[in-house]
């Protein structure tokens, strides 16, 4: 096996490479920008939790949606939805209107992402999804270390407005790319079968990725703020930090596949879940070096694993179900990630560490789960 496809496929990581880049730039800054509005780490919880619940209870409609409405229209719709929220965030950051431009960014990543998985999956054939899945994941992640560097060494020059306004161009530059996109295989979806079986299944699958949402949304995106906070360093080298976290994790993840075809995908992923909880677990004991360590051990595995996981799920539907059921299986991500978000936003009002401690344990609930629930299903 190797990393050579069609010409689409590798459009649809281009497209993937630029969002992670420009979004991932904004997602950096604005944590520091916000609190520089005067909002608070549990003000953030809320705009950042009605981001991920509005995804979550969209992705519910948007997977036979999309289906019908076409993936690539799809995606468009979605920049559209996109550059309306970061006009908000540029020109008018006040807290009704921040509320506002969260649910239209949740609206909009709800409808890129089942459209997008779906491309992508039907752009290669079965047997490759694992290389193409940890190609765009790797080279996405690569992309966000970029775009936490650029954030990071801007605001420092510009202030986090203009690096936010910055950041905003890159999602024009996503629909041009979309342009290019000519399909191996668009079609529009006539008859989508959601038996109760495949309900069943969409939701038992789903349960441990819902819980390893509640152990990411703790601490995630209060990493750049805690660094802050805790160890005392500037905007700046926190940037760097994050960047050398994200090019590492990203260029790791190419090497998924080759692991998962050594190892098996339900053992990687298994061994990964709980490796990143216990690595989430020490990430506040004292030490620079050793916070920068851990939590590098853990981006590196969770990265590594998303794809694996990703390529596991849908090989167990057929083609006509698949976008619904990656909606679905967003929406269980999402919707416990989003509550999750407003928990750590109040953890880490009251504690600096303990939002640690509780998310590694929820990490390793999710492996608990992940092994009672696949255990008799590692071969679709």
């Amino acid at each position: 096996m190797s990393y050579r496809f069609h010409k689409d496929a590798y459009l649809l990581v281009i497209y993937y490479f630029i969002a992670w880049l420009g979004g991932t730039m904004a997602w950096f800054v604005q944590p520091f920008y916000f609190q520089s509005l005067g909002y608070s780490y549990e003000d953030l919880g809320v705009i950042f939790s009605v981001i991920f619940v509005t995804q979550a209870f969209a992705l519910i409609f948007t997977g036979p949606f999309t289906a019908k409405f076409g993936y690539r229209r799809s995606i468009f719709l979605a920049v559209l939805f996109f550059m309306i929220t970061r006009a908000i965030h540029v020109l008018f950051p006040i807290y009704p209107l921040l509320i506002f431009a969260s649910v239209s960014f949740g609206i909009g990543m709800a409808l890129e992402y089942p459209a997008l998985m779906s491309l992508l999956s039907e752009s290669v054939e079965e047997e490759r999804r694992n290389y193409i899945f940890s190609l765009n994941w790797g080279l996405a992640t690569v992309g966000g270390g970029l775009g936490t560097l650029f954030g990071g060494y801007l605001s420092s020059l510009l202030g986090y407005r203009i690096t936010l306004a910055i950041a905003s161009l890159f999602v024009p530059l996503q629909g041009m790319i979309m342009v290019l996109v000519t399909p191996v295989r668009e079609r529009v979806e006539e008859d989508i079968h959601l038996e109760c079986l495949i309900l069943v299944k969409i939701a038992k699958l789903s349960i441990p990725i819902a819980v390893i949402g509640v152990a990411g949304g703790i601490t995630m995106n209060y990493m750049g703020p805690w660094f802050r906070d805790y160890f005392g360093i500037n905007v700046e080298k926190i940037g760097w930090i994050f960047t050398f976290f994200m090019i590492f994790t990203g260029l790791g993840t190419l090497l998924s596949p080759y692991l998962a075809e050594k190892f098996s995908n339900y053992w990687i992923i298994l061994t990964f879940t709980l490796l990143s909880g216990f690595s989430t677990f020490l990430l506040p004991l004292d030490g620079l070096f050793l916070a920068i360590a851990l939590h590098t051990l853990r981006m590196l595995l969770i990265n590594m694993e998303t794809p694996i996981w990703d390529s596991l799920y849908v090989s167990y539907f057929a083609e006509n179900n698949r976008s619904t059921a990656l909606a679905l299986k967003s929406f269980a991500w999402t919707v416990s990630y989003g509550v999750s978000q407003y928990i750590g936003g109040w953890l880490f009002n009251k504690s600096l560490t303990w939002p640690f401690y509780v998310s590694g344990v929820i990490y390793m609930l999710s492996a608990l789960l992940f092994v009672e629930i696949y255990k008799k299903r590692n071969q679709p």
